[in-house]
């Protein structure tokens, strides 16, 4: 299987737009951003983490919410397939639920208005991140249309797996 190559997003209509990145991709801050780059209001994240570095990704789901002014919902499976604690961050940054190592059913209610209105306003009516990132006239090099070599990167080495 090959991995994709796009950042889709899909609207549901008189709901929201989503996007839909899976696992190791919320790691990726660019990930997210992309998606709130095509207008996601709400991000649906399953992944199936059962190793010790769950405490690491709920930090980095509730980043995402934060820097990308969006729900950020983040899905584990619990029991033998993952540890649990999925996560469901608001638009600001806050938690709404976060679950335990169990399965369990989590409703909540999405507010789209709110989504809206901190991008709109800023978080905490501060930071206006995604119209700072829209009307920055600084050019980002990891950003740029041609992939540039990256001496600080080049030294890091290849991608591997870890060795279990």
């Amino acid at each position: 299987m090959n991995p994709g190559k796009e950042f889709v997003v899909f609207d549901v209509p008189d709901v929201g737009r989503f996007g839909v990145p899976i696992c190791y991709d919320q790691w990726v801050p660019e990930t997210t951003r992309a998606l709130a780059w095509k207008g996601a209001e709400i991000v649906i994240h399953p992944t199936m983490t059962g190793t010790i570095d769950r405490a690491q990704e709920l930090i980095i789901a509730q980043a995402n919410a934060i820097v990308n002014q969006c729900y950020f919902v983040d899905v584990n499976n619990a029991g033998q397939l993952g540890n649990g604690r999925s996560i469901v961050v608001g638009p600001g940054g806050e938690i709404i639920h976060q679950s335990g190592e169990v399965g369990e059913q989590v409703p909540f209610t999405i507010d789209l208005d709110r989504v809206r209105e901190v991008r709109r306003s800023g978080t905490l009516r501060l930071g206006q991140i995604l119209k700072s990132f829209r009307d920055t006239a600084i050019e980002f090099p990891c950003y740029r249309g041609e992939y540039q070599e990256s001496p600080s990167m080049t030294v890091l080495g290849p991608l591997t797996m870890p060795k279990t």
